[in-house]
């Protein structure tokens, strides 16, 4: 068997991240992973535009898309049309990932939300059936949920690892329960997005790309090598 080492749900310049995928595939090469799976918000511009594939042999670029807004966040991978977002009837989501023979998985579905103001986007219709599996880990999404104020900002922001050292416990029950039924992959991600903020001549990233690939990561299994095709080892 061979094992490989990736970072799901990353954000690039064609959504609300920071680096383009170019500069993604150089920080993952930096933090020593074989993969990243990007889910830019609402679209496929970045595999329209052929930006999908290996990138020095090293890294391997999956392009897929994180659907909806308020609520229901869904990350759809090897689907190649774009999939309308749908709020209140998420399993209308679900269904055309699977439409396109793709994998899908609900993202952050406990989340939170910082104590101190912003969006929280939660997964609340567990009716649904026929995604692919769960994230029981998201890195930025449960970091943000310990800054209960500017000094836990502060703290947090110096010891990143200290707000975040397990799996959401809410996640987890919700995956045991649904594997009563069926078969369920409990998936990680970072949620990179790199975020920069400038005040005057200063300027300061919340968690850099290759610190988020070197935080919630998985592990995947395969019983050959990839052969560095992608259409090969994107299976």
């Amino acid at each position: 068997m061979f094992e490989y080492v990736g970072n799901l749900h990353v954000h690039s310049t064609y959504s609300d991240g920071t680096l383009s995928i170019e500069e993604i595939a150089v920080a993952a090469q930096k933090a020593g992973i074989d993969f990243v799976g990007i889910n830019d918000h609402h679209h496929l511009q970045g595999l329209k535009e052929g930006k999908e594939g290996w990138y020095d042999e090293r890294v391997l670029i999956l392009i897929g898309t994180e659907v909806n807004h308020t609520q229901h966040h869904f990350l759809a991978y090897d689907v190649t049309e774009e999939i309308p977002a749908n709020d209140t009837t998420p399993q209308a989501v679900i269904d055309a990932c699977n439409r396109q023979g793709g994998i899908g998985f609900i993202a952050h579905p406990f989340e939170k939300g910082c104590p101190l103001g912003g969006g929280v986007y939660p997964w609340k219709d567990w009716s649904v059936t026929g995604y692919t599996g769960i994230s029981i880990w998201n890195f930025c999404s449960m970091w943000k949920e310990k800054v209960y104020t500017i000094l836990h900002g502060l703290y947090y922001y110096c010891y990143p690892l200290a707000a975040v050292q397990r799996a959401c416990p809410e996640a987890i029950a919700r995956w045991d329960q649904e594997c009563q039924r069926r078969k369920v992959v409990a998936i990680g991600g970072s949620d990179a997005h790199g975020f920069r903020y400038r005040k005057g001549p200063l300027s300061l990233t919340l968690f850099p790309y290759p610190f988020l690939f070197r935080t919630v990561n998985v592990h995947i299994l395969t019983p050959t090598p990839f052969t560095r095709t992608l259409a090969q080892d994107r299976t």
